[in-house]
Formats: C-alpha cells, structure tokens, sequence
C-alpha cells in the first residue's frame, strides 16, 4: 500500500477543490518516502520540505488533513532510509534502485525524484 502526501492552497468550499497542488512525495509499505524534488522552488532536500511545510497545510490522497508534527515524526521515525520495520524488513529508497538523471539524494540520505510520479 501507499500513499501520496499533497499541500494545498487556496481551497474552494463550493468546488470542494484546492487552487494549487503541490505533491509532497509517496510512501510505500517497507520503503523510505521518497520526495518529489523542484529545483526552481529550492526543495532539493528533506530539510528544505520541513522549513516549507511549516506554513502550509499537508494531505494525504485521500483528502485527509495531517499536521505538521504528526507528518515530520512519520518521515523521520518511519520513513527515513535508516528505518527496518517490526518484520525487519530493510526500507528500500531511490538509492537503491536505478536513479534516473532526474533523481538525487539529500544529505541525510532521503530519496528525491525531479520529475512526477505516483
């Protein structure tokens, strides 16, 4: 199972819709999230998300709001490339699979891809 993370801005009550989507990134069932990277809005890295996201509002793609403290305890306690699950399953990140010229990984070892993805 996975699921995408979103911000959204300028929601409309009558449409039920949000102006402006900015995908987060995806986690996977026994994988390190991987984050979708924008170079021109200089989020390159997980420290670059965490700083942006502290004004904004996150989703899941269910429409579900998370907050803030609740998302940043999931990326680094569950999600990080460090992690092993209950099961002892190793998370598998980007790094560990083929990276395109669009992907890269941040300092602290998070996986980001340059281009969308689902």
């Amino acid at each position: 199972m996975k699921v995408n993370y979103y911000t959204g801005e300028n929601y409309c009550e009558s449409c039920k819709r949000f102006d402006k989507f900015c995908h987060i990134g995806v986690a996977a069932f026994g994988h390190a999230f991987i984050f979708r990277g924008y170079t021109w809005a200089k989020l390159e890295s997980w420290q670059d998300w965490k700083e942006y996201l502290k004004i904004k509002e996150i989703y899941d793609e269910f429409g579900d709001r998370v907050s803030y403290s609740w998302f940043v305890n999931y990326i680094e306690t569950y999600k990080s490339p460090d992690y092993v699950s209950e099961d002892n399953m190793k998370n598998i990140s980007v790094n560990e699979v083929a990276l395109s010229i669009h992907d890269w990984i941040d300092d602290e070892g998070y996986s980001f891809r340059g281009q969308e993805f689902t």
